[in-house]
């Protein structure tokens, strides 16, 4: 997560996540988009995980049926088509992709309470430990496992949750 003294410009660590992205793709297999690349590059956008944290929330107070979508189309948004998530217009799209009205979007996004809800949770993060992004948690009835973080192939990942499961 991006806050607190880490929020900035893309700028002060586009030169990291150029050298990183290889090898997110070689394990992952997902591709980023070249307009990422070139916002990379720019380096004027800054990086904030409290933008679009909040459009999260929010999205999901309307359809929280479909949050995995969500998180996948605010991912993509970023990574894929280079936008900038802490201009509020840019998930414009996702309201339409989702059925989602764009003005009652922009009502709960502006809320005060949306905010709040977005910064508990980042205190819930911090709590369990969290520090990196990904991280993949199960919530057992014994309390809460870390699964995997960091990137890693769809085997390793597989492994890591059976072995939690005791498969």
């Amino acid at each position: 997560m991006v806050t607190g003294n880490r929020v900035g410009p893309l700028s002060q660590k586009s030169d990291y996540l150029l050298k990183k992205i290889k090898a997110i793709e070689n394990t992952t297999g997902i591709q980023f988009g070249a307009a990422y690349r070139e916002l990379l590059k720019e380096g004027a956008v800054i990086s904030n995980s409290e933008p679009p944290s909040i459009a999260f929330n929010v999205f999901k107070s309307f359809r929280p049926d479909l949050r995995f979508q969500l998180a996948h189309s605010i991912q993509n948004l970023h990574f894929q088509m280079g936008k900038d998530l802490n201009q509020m217009k840019c998930y414009f799209d996702v309201c339409e992709q989702f059925g989602i009205n764009k003005f009652g979007f922009m009502d709960r996004y502006q809320d005060p309470a949306y905010q709040q809800l977005t910064v508990s949770i980042f205190e819930q993060v911090k709590e369990w430990g969290i520090q990196h992004f990904p991280v993949l948690m199960l919530e057992k009835s014994e309390g809460r496992v870390r699964i995997q973080e960091g990137y890693s192939t769809f085997e390793d990942l597989d492994r890591s949750f059976s072995g939690v499961l005791g498969k």
